[in-house]
C-alpha cells in the first residue's frame, strides 16, 4: 500500500516540485518508523525526481537527518510548517507590488503560485487569473481548475492565444525550481550559469527576441536578423507542402523573396531554406536549401 501510494508521486507529471516535495514528506511521515525503507525510497526518488532543486535539497537534508538517527519525525513535522512559513514569506515581499493589480497570466501548474495566489485572492476578491494550458501535459488545465475550486475567476486559453493576452495584463507569476542571489533562475537545473538557464524542453508562443542584435524567433518558426532569416516547416497540422512564392507580387516589396532559379519553392515537413536580405534589390534572396 505504501509502495503504491509512493509511485504514485513518483509518477505524478503534473504537479509542482515544491507540492511533489510535500507529498514526499506526507509520505516518509507515514513510514517514519522504518529507517530502512526510508532509505532505499531516498535512492529511489533521487533517480526519478532529482532533477527538481526542491527535491534535492530536501532529500539531502533528510538523508543527514537519517545518519544523526535523532528527531526525524520532528524534522518530518517540522518541514510541512517551514513550507508553509515560505510560501507566506513569498506573499509578503511581493504583495506591496501585487496590491494595486487585477489580472495576471500565468502557464504550467506551480504549487507555490497557486498559494500565492489564494493569499492574494483573500485581500483582493477582485482578481482575474489567465492560465495557458500549457501543451502537451496540460499541466495549465489542472491550475485552471484548482484556482475555479478556490472562487478566484479563471481564465483558460490555449499557449497560441498568449500573445493576444500579455498585453492585456499586470503581471506574469510564473514558478521557477531555483532563483539564486546574484539573481540567475534555473529551470531544470541547480546550477543556472546565465540569467535564466532551462534544462529541457521550453516553449514559447508569440516571439523572442535575442540579445542586442535582435534575433528574433517568431510563433510561425522563422528565425531571423537584421539581415537574415532560416524558415523551417515544422508543423504537422500543414496538410501537403508550404510555398514560398518566388517574386510573388501579393506580397509587400521588402517581403519578397527570390527564389534564384525564378521557379516557387516547395517546403515538405522539415525542409529549410536560408534567405539574406539583398539591400540593392530590397528583397529576400534563398542562399541555402535543405528540401
Amino acid at each position: 500500500m505504501k509502495s503504491h501510494q509512493l509511485n504514485n508521486i513518483l509518477n505524478n507529471k503534473s504537479l509542482g516540485s515544491s507540492e511533489l516535495v510535500q507529498l514526499l514528506n506526507n509520505y516518509f511521515i507515514s513510514i517514519h518508523e522504518n529507517k530502512s525503507e526510508i532509505s532505499s525510497d531516498i535512492l529511489l526518488v533521487k533517480t526519478k525526481l532529482g532533477h527538481f532543486e526542491a527535491v534535492s535539497s530536501y532529500l539531502k537534508d533528510l538523508s543527514s537527518e537519517l545518519k544523526t538517527g535523532h528527531g526525524l519525525l520532528n524534522f518530518l513535522r517540522s518541514h510541512s510548517s517551514q513550507q508553509k512559513e515560505k510560501v507566506d514569506i513569498i506573499f509578503k515581499k511581493i504583495f506591496p507590488r501585487l496590491k494595486k493589480l487585477n489580472k495576471i497570466i500565468t502557464l504550467s501548474r506551480s504549487g507555490t503560485v497557486l498559494a500565492v495566489l489564494k493569499l492574494w485572492h483573500q485581500k483582493n476578491k477582485k482578481i482575474k487569473v489567465i492560465v495557458c494550458e500549457s501543451r502537451p501535459k496540460l499541466e495549465g488545465r489542472q491550475m485552471a481548475e484548482s484556482l475555479v475550486r478556490n472562487g478566484i475567476k479563471t481564465f483558460l486559453i490555449t499557449d497560441a492565444m498568449m500573445s493576444l493576452f500579455v498585453p492585456q495584463v499586470d503581471a506574469a507569476l510564473i514558478g521557477a525550481d531555483l532563483v539564486l542571489k546574484n539573481g540567475n533562475v534555473g529551470i531544470g537545473t541547480t546550477a543556472p550559469g546565465v540569467e535564466l538557464e532551462v534544462v529541457g524542453d521550453a516553449k514559447v508562443s508569440g516571439s523572442l527576441e535575442i540579445g542586442a542584435n535582435s534575433l528574433y524567433i517568431d510563433a510561425d518558426g522563422t528565425i531571423s536578423d537584421s539581415d537574415s532569416q532560416v524558415i523551417i516547416n515544422d508543423s504537422a497540422e500543414i496538410t501537403g507542402l508550404l510555398t514560398l512564392k518566388n517574386d510573388s507580387s501579393s506580397s509587400a516589396a521588402a517581403n519578397r523573396i527570390l527564389s534564384g532559379t525564378g521557379a516557387d519553392i516547395a517546403l515538405a515537413l522539415n525542409d529549410t531554406v536560408q534567405l539574406m536580405y539583398d539591400a540593392t534589390s530590397a528583397k529576400w534572396r534563398v542562399i541555402a536549401s535543405l528540401l
